[in-house]
C-alpha cells in the first residue's frame, strides 16, 4: 500500500478516536470513562504524530508546510494558554488535527463525521432513555435564574440540554452537504423528524430552527437551484463574489458593534435581546467582565450544563454564546482578526469556483455564530476542517 494511503488511514482512524473523546466527555459517561477518554487522547497525538512523520519520509514537507507548521504551533500556544487544563488538552488534540488534515479530501472527512457521531449520539441517548445513564431533567431558568415548570428540559444523556441538537445539527449539516443537490424529499423528512424528536425533548428553540432551515436549503437546492444556475460572468455572481467576501467580516463588526453599545432601555436592542433570550446583555457584560486585550485572557465562564459528575454549577450564569464575542473576550483581537480573514478567504475561493452551494452552509454556519459559540469545534461545525484544511493546505476547494 502507499505510503500516503498509510498516512490517510492513521488520520481516519485518530479523527474516530477524536470524535469519540469529544460526544463521551459531553456525555454522562464521562464520569466513567475519564481516565480512558485521557488515555484515547495520548493515542491522538501519537497517531498524528506517525502520520506527520510518514508524511516527512516520503517527502511530502516544503517550505510552505514547515511555515503552516509554525502556524499551527503559535495558534495552539495561543490558544492553550487562555484555557483551562481540561480545555487545553482538547484544543491540544484540535490544532494538530486541523493542520495534518490540510491535504485530505473534506468529503471523506464529511462522511466519517456523519457516521460514527450518528452512531455516538443514538447510542447515548439510547442509554439515557434505558436507563443506563441518567436522563437528567430541569424546569427551565432565564438568565436571571428563574424557573419556568411550564417547560421541561430533558439533557438525553448529556451534560447540556443543548449538546444532544447541536451535534444533531452537524450531521444533518455532513449530510446536506454529501448530498449537494440531491436530498430526496424522504431523506429532508427523515432529518425534520429526528430534529424535531430532540426538540421536544431538549427545547432548543434556535438550534431547531437552524436544523430546519438547513433541511430546506438542502432540499430546495435540489429542487430548483440545480435547474437555475447562475451564469458565468453575470451579474448575480458578482454579486455573491461580495456577499461571501465580505460576509464574516460584517457579521464581526455587528457582533462586536450590538454587544458594545447594547442599551436594555432602547426598544428594538431590548427586543432583539429577548429573542435572542439575554444573549445580547451578556455579551455586553463581557466587556466589563472579561475585558478585550490583544492575546487574549484566561476567563472562566459559566452555563447551564452539568459538570463531569452530573452535578449543577452554582456559579452564575455568564456564558457569551456569541461566537465572535466568545473569541475575542478568550483569544484577544489578534485571534479574532486571523480567524475572520481565514473565513473570508475561503469564501472567496468557494465563490471564485462558484460553490454556492458549500457558500450557503457557511452563511448558516455565520448566522449560528451569532447565538452559538458550538461551532467553533470541529465535533460540532464539521465545516470547520474544510477552513483548516484550505487554510494550512491551500486546498483546491472545488476538487471535493
Amino acid at each position: 500500500m502507499e505510503q500516503r494511503q498509510i498516512a490517510n488511514r492513521i488520520y481516519y482512524f485518530a479523527y474516530i478516536l477524536a470524535l469519540f473523546n469529544a460526544v463521551m466527555v459531553r456525555s454522562f459517561f464521562a464520569s466513567h470513562f475519564g481516565k480512558f477518554i485521557s488515555i484515547n487522547y495520548l493515542i491522538v497525538w501519537g497517531l498524528i504524530g506517525l502520520r506527520e512523520f510518514v508524511l516527512l519520509c516520503k517527502k511530502q514537507y516544503h517550505k510552505y508546510t514547515w511555515v503552516m507548521l509554525l502556524l499551527a504551533a503559535a495558534l495552539a500556544l495561543l490558544v492553550i494558554k487562555n484555557q483551562t487544563p481540561a480545555a487545553a488538552i482538547e484544543f491540544a488534540t484540535i490544532i494538530p488535527l486541523a493542520y495534518s488534515a490540510r491535504n485530505l479530501e473534506f468529503r471523506t472527512l464529511a462522511k466519517i463525521t456523519a457516521i460514527v457521531e450518528t452512531c455516538l449520539l443514538v447510542f447515548v441517548i439510547a442509554c439515557a432513555l434505558f436507563g443506563v445513564i441518567e436522563n437528567y431533567r430541569i424546569g427551565t431558568y432565564d438568565i436571571y435564574g428563574i424557573e419556568s415548570t411550564s417547560r421541561v428540559r430533558c439533557y438525553l444523556g448529556f451534560l447540556g440540554p443543548l449538546f444532544p441538537l447541536t451535534f444533531y445539527l452537524n450531521i444533518e449539516m455532513m449530510i446536506v452537504y454529501l448530498t449537494k443537490g440531491k436530498l430526496r424529499a424522504w431523506h429532508a423528512i427523515m432529518l425534520l423528524a429526528g430534529a424535531c424528536a430532540i426538540f421536544l425533548a431538549t427545547e432548543g428553540r434556535l438550534c431547531f430552527l437552524l436544523s430546519v432551515a438547513t433541511v430546506i436549503f438542502g432540499w430546495g437546492y435540489s429542487l430548483w437551484c440545480m435547474r437555475t444556475p447562475i451564469p458565468e460572468g453575470s451579474k448575480a455572481e458578482q454579486i455573491w463574489l461580495g456577499i461571501a467576501t465580505i460576509f464574516f467580516p460584517v457579521m464581526l463588526v455587528f457582533s462586536v458593534a450590538v454587544s458594545y453599545f447594547y442599551n436594555g432601555e432602547i426598544g428594538l436592542l431590548a427586543k432583539i435581546n429577548s429573542l435572542l433570550e439575554g444573549r445580547l446583555r451578556l455579551a455586553h457584560d463581557g466587556f466589563t467582565s472579561f475585558g478585550v486585550s490583544l492575546l487574549g485572557n484566561r476567563i472562566e465562564m459559566f452555563g447551564q450544563g452539568l459538570s463531569t459528575t452530573g452535578q449543577v454549577r452554582t456559579a452564575g450564569y455568564n456564558w457569551v454564546d456569541n461566537a465572535w464575542m466568545n473569541i475575542l473576550f478568550r483569544y484577544g483581537i489578534l485571534f479574532t482578526g486571523a480567524v475572520c480573514a481565514l473565513y473570508s478567504r475561503l469564501m472567496y475561493a468557494l465563490a471564485r469556483k462558484r460553490d454556492y452551494f458549500t457558500i450557503v452552509l457557511f452563511l448558516l454556519i455565520g448566522m449560528q455564530m451569532l447565538i452559538d459559540d458550538c461551532n467553533l469545534m470541529y465535533y460540532w461545525n464539521g465545516l470547520l476542517l474544510m477552513l483548516a484544511m484550505y487554510s494550512f493546505g491551500g486546498n483546491d476547494v472545488s476538487k471535493d
